[in-house]
């Protein structure tokens, strides 16, 4: 539609092959209401269940404006078209570049038009040191009315780069990386390149279906196809570098210092391309997450706002039916206790991957809570007036909101009229984040001087032996034998004689180095062994008395001497004896 010229023009619409065409049979001109506009996409788009619309974020030069009465079509204008959304509404998928951060704002008491949430995201971005790159709105509450804006900000010299006017209108995921390098024709003779074929740019299936049933198992699907693409993407960087590494090799062998060169900028090079690969993968990640979250809530809110007109009507029945209050009001009280679970356990992830978005966020969620108390207390303050109903269901429903207290793992007491202290309880919440991870380092340093420790303890043992040996070896003392008499020996042994081997100059290549050290090794152990088996038998021999000198063996000292003694004084005679004695 063309509104700001003094003529007016047929309007125009955009057909199935992407082409913008006029509206020659319907004379309306400039619509300004919004009802009106979405009657108009209706009438041009007949087959399709259109449901809403948006305006477009993006001006766009329009050619082929006629005007009414006029059978020329020739004048072009600049304008903002509106977008007839078919179907559920989904949220649009924004481009996020390097540098820049995505991030939404959502509160379902908020239900403002297009123009306020573009002054919202850009506040946001300000606030931040940064401009708004790129916007989109989320969940709708009415016509060309919604309840939050996703956003993209990126530093102010980034922005500036790429007006909003030029950025494309159909938002899909960051290209993939692309890089060319280029090096000195001077130094290299061939100019290597590091090109990275890019994957098709489709969206992934989450970003273009939602199914409140199985939004947990597709967003881990997700999440399982992002990771699996990042892969991919370090996968080629890795075989490109091993190219090069190979085209380094050859460089090498006919000129190092021009080698030297050609590695030292591909490696930079390599570097800058694996951060923004790292980069680019969290904010695809990022995007997803909150994707996901921004769906959780919308889910929670639908089940409020449904359990919440279930309630308002069975207490407005005539005659009031007790079963179907106790119905409504337990979906609505289940319907908090989800949205007040999830808020809570979010939190304690941000707290646990996020500590600096998590103290962001601590004002909100703590409001958040407080708001959830509110409803639950209203909605039994709603049962008062009729008492009777109250006397029949309060028991039933305590035992309901007990359970779901234990569920939830809460300690705040939400019935009775009392209302919980939200913004205590996220203070706790983020103090015993903080006392986890204290105490998580204080093991961490616990078991590093316990290892520390260790260490100087053997170091100590390994020198108290050393000091122990030198101590206690005694002097060598030159003590004559008392020889008790002289015996010839059967069988002689000489002198035990050793042989030094050296390896020969010249002809011990590697081979010969590593034999002499496994010698050199095998020499210490022993030594080691031998050390220690002394110092044991000096301690050994500390302990037990010790004569200088040699003692006289006793020749005697057979076991069977005395014995053979003890016969003879009683008579016997040896007949061995006898028969050398009669020779």
């Amino acid at each position: 539609m063309v509104c700001d010229q003094p003529d007016h023009y047929h309007n125009q619409y955009m057909d199935s092959a992407g082409r913008w065409v006029s509206d020659l049979d319907n004379k309306d001109g400039c619509l300004k209401n919004k009802e009106e506009i979405l009657e108009y996409c209706k009438r041009v788009y007949p087959k399709l269940e259109i449901t809403n619309i948006v305006e477009s974020t993006h001006s766009f030069m329009v050619d082929d404006w006629c005007k009414l009465g006029h059978d020329k079509c020739q004048e072009s204008y600049l304008v903002k078209p509106y977008r007839c959304l078919e179907g559920k509404f989904q949220s649009d998928a924004l481009l996020v570049p390097e540098p820049c951060q995505f991030d939404h704002i959502h509160n379902s008491s908020w239900c403002w038009d297009f123009d306020r949430w573009n002054q919202t995201a850009d506040k946001a971005c300000r606030d931040r040191g940064m401009a708004l790159r790129s916007f989109a709105m989320l969940l709708p509450c009415g016509t060309d009315i919604f309840t939050g804006v996703e956003f993209v900000c990126c530093p102010l010299r980034e922005a500036t780069t790429q007006p909003p006017a030029q950025q494309p209108f159909e938002k899909n995921f960051p290209p993939q990386l692309t890089s060319e390098i280029n090096i000195d024709a001077e130094a290299i003779t061939l100019e290597p390149e590091l090109e990275l074929e890019p994957e098709a740019a489709t969206r992934d299936p989450y970003f273009t279906r939602f199914d409140p049933r199985v939004e947990h198992d597709a967003f881990k699907a997700a999440e399982r196809r992002l990771e699996s693409a990042h892969r991919r993407k370090i996968k080629r960087i890795m075989q490109r570098w091993t190219e090069l590494e190979d085209r380094y090799q050859k460089i090498k062998a006919e000129s190092p210092a021009q080698a030297d060169q050609f590695k030292t900028k591909m490696t930079a090079h390599f570097q800058k391309l694996m951060d923004q690969l790292k980069d680019q993968g969290a904010a695809e990640k990022h995007q997803l997450v909150s994707l996901h979250q921004q769906r959780i809530v919308a889910h929670i809110n639908e089940r409020k706002k449904d359990a919440r007109a279930c309630y308002v009507r069975a207490l407005g029945e005539k005659p009031i039916q007790t079963n179907v209050v106790h119905k409504c009001l337990s979906r609505l009280t289940r319907a908090l206790f989800k949205d007040r679970h999830h808020t809570i356990s979010h939190f304690r992830h941000l707290l646990t991957t996020d500590p600096e978005t998590a103290s962001a966020q601590q004002t909100a969620t703590a409001q958040h809570l407080h708001d959830i108390d509110l409803m639950v207390n209203n909605s039994l303050q709603m049962l008062e007036r009729f008492p009777s109903v109250q006397q029949k269901i309060l028991p039933e429903l305590s035992r309901t909101v007990a359970e779901l207290r234990r569920q939830d793992s809460t300690p705040a007491e939400l019935m009775g009229g009392q209302v919980l202290d939200a913004a205590g309880e996220v203070q706790d919440m983020v103090q015993k984040a903080a006392d986890d991870r204290a105490a998580q380092e204080k093991i961490l340093a616990a078991e590093q001087r316990a290892r520390d420790e260790k260490l100087a303890a053997h170091e100590a043992a390994r020198e108290e032996l050393h000091r122990t040996m030198e101590d206690e070896t005694l002097p060598g003392q030159n003590v004559e034998p008392v020889i008790s008499h002289a015996q010839a020996s059967a069988h002689t042994q000489g002198e035990a004689t050793y042989q030094v081997l050296r390896p020969a100059h010249g002809g011990g290549g590697s081979g010969g180095g590593r034999g002499l050290y496994f010698t050199v090794a095998l020499a210490s152990i022993a030594l080691t062994v031998a050390l220690v088996a002394g110092a044991l038998t000096l301690r050994r021999r500390q302990r037990a008395p010790r004569s200088l000198g040699f003692v006289e063996v006793d020749q005697t000292a057979a076991p069977e001497e005395p014995h053979v003694t003890q016969m003879q004084v009683n008579g016997y005679e040896n007949p061995t004896y006898r028969y050398f004695e009669s020779k």
